[in-house]
């Protein structure tokens, strides 16, 4: 571009289409595009050879008109070939603009460009002038929509963005983090969430098969297939560390520190979360990896509040602690 920031074009043409770039090369230079062509350039006793190696040289845009008659025209030719080496080097854009001939009877060494055609006049000269002055017809970029966004960016777990939100939704309406607490129906997730019956259906299923969930189902639920969905374990132990800040590994480590710690052989978990201060929600996950991994004996009874409400301290339980300290 010249010092005055305008996008400088060069017009390759033949004589035989003279109206034709004359109306093109006024309608660019109105558009804010400093146009080249031979009748303005060229003054009497200027050496044609000269001027023109200095128009296309300094052409951010080779714009070549093809007609019958340019394609016939030694001096087209002889031009193409200097724009075709600028190109190359990144030296200027070159633009075919076909007009009254077929795509095969366009140059080979021109056909993989994109063309700009005048068929419709003024919708060309705006793709010129939107090409050269850099205008992308792209839309603009909106926001994300609301159920689209991830709410945590669980990067490493790879889910899909409407089964991050649902295991999300699942993680945070967890009072005390133990299995199948909360049950939430497809209304609330479409009332939470934004979600529609297949995007619900299909976050559902993915969490399933991770095992994080547990779906009541019933062939009266259309497509969505379940009345509830509710949390297993295995989504607290995996989305805590995301979403609550601390690491249920971790915690597992540190209760069973905690448990044999006490010195007894059984003890009410209630006690240990006294010593703790974690609360239900931290602590359950914890116990489920340490009943998982058969590091504890745990009561069956049921309990609202802790995922058991006593457990056992074993053998096992201080060769789990021995090894990690």
């Amino acid at each position: 571009m010249n010092s005055h920031g305008k996008p400088k074009a060069f017009l390759c043409h033949s004589s035989d289409d003279h109206e034709l770039v004359l109306r093109l090369g006024k309608d660019l230079r109105f558009n804010g595009i400093d146009t080249w062509v031979d009748e303005w350039e060229i003054k009497p006793g200027d050496s044609l050879r000269r001027k023109i190696d200095e128009g296309i040289g300094n052409a951010d845009y080779f714009l070549a008109i093809l007609t019958k008659s340019s394609l016939g025209s030694e001096w087209v030719a002889t031009e193409l070939d200097a724009a075709l080496v600028m190109k190359i080097s990144g030296e200027c854009t070159l633009v075919p603009i076909p007009i009254g001939i077929p795509d095969n009877e366009v140059p080979t060494t021109l056909r993989g460009l994109l063309y700009v055609r005048l068929d419709d006049y003024e919708e060309g000269v705006r793709k010129l002038v939107g090409l050269c002055h850099g205008v992308s017809e792209k839309p603009p970029l909106g926001e994300i929509p609301s159920w689209a966004q991830r709410t945590v960016n669980l990067s490493s777990l790879r889910l899909s963005p409407h089964a991050e939100k649902l295991a999300v939704l699942l993680n945070e309406k967890s009072i005390n983090g133990i299995k199948y607490e909360p049950r939430i129906t497809p209304k609330e997730i479409i009332d939470e969430l934004g979600l529609n019956e297949t995007e619900i259906a299909l976050a559902a299923s993915e969490l399933e098969e991770l095992g994080w969930v547990h779906l009541t189902t019933s062939i009266t639920m259309g497509e969505i297939g379940f009345i509830y969905i509710s949390p297993l374990p295995s989504l607290f132990i995996e989305t805590d560390s995301y979403i609550k800040g601390w690491n249920p590994y971790d915690d597992a480590v540190s209760l069973a520190s905690a448990l044999v710690n006490t010195g007894h052989s059984s003890i009410n978990i209630k006690q240990v979360d006294d010593i703790l201060g974690w609360g239900p929600r931290r602590i359950n996950p914890a116990l489920y990896i340490l009943d998982l991994k058969g590091v504890i004996n745990t009561s069956k009874t049921l309990d609202s509040t802790y995922a058991f409400p006593a457990v056992i301290i074993t053998p096992r339980t201080k060769l789990f602690v021995s090894q990690r300290i």
